[in-house]
């Protein structure tokens, strides 16, 4: 999802921008030279807003009286992917305590494979920069525990 610059793709950007924070209090280029103008618009421009993103995703997937096992098609897909429930949450849980410091654990659709996965994410970076489908994810931030 990069541009042939390097840059973020403008389809992620959309995604990410729907979700971005206020704008800083002045021109992106007033921290020059101590911060780059490119420093502060990436932290701005993709690190907030992807966190919005992940917080965003993260409030919605839950409700009160929510848990239990998915349902329908979602679960058949887990039984499909990881051969059951239990292994799956097995491996959601194994991927969370292999995740060093601030970051996300998520089941995602691989969209390559067709296929569901658990992946870990470290800070603000979140599955749909890699094209991969979020489904459900947890946030394990330092602030947590």
């Amino acid at each position: 999802l990069r541009s042939r610059q390097g840059g973020l793709s403008r389809r992620l950007l959309k995604v990410v921008s729907y979700y971005s924070l206020t704008t800083p209090p002045y021109k992106l280029d007033a921290l020059e030279p101590y911060m780059s103008k490119r420093t502060v618009e990436l932290h701005w421009e993709y690190n907030n807003a992807a966190q919005v993103w992940n917080h965003h995703f993260f409030w919605e997937s839950m409700q009160p009286e929510g848990g239990g096992l998915p349902e329908g098609g979602v679960l058949q897909q887990i039984e499909k992917d990881f051969g059951s429930f239990t292994n799956f949450r097995e491996e959601f849980i194994r991927s969370a305590l292999q995740l060093l410091g601030s970051g996300w654990v998520w089941l995602v659709l691989k969209r390559n494979e067709t296929k569901l996965s658990v992946v870990h994410t470290q800070n603000a970076i979140f599955p749909l920069a890699f094209g991969d489908i979020p489904i459900i994810n947890l946030d394990l931030c330092m602030l947590t525990t």
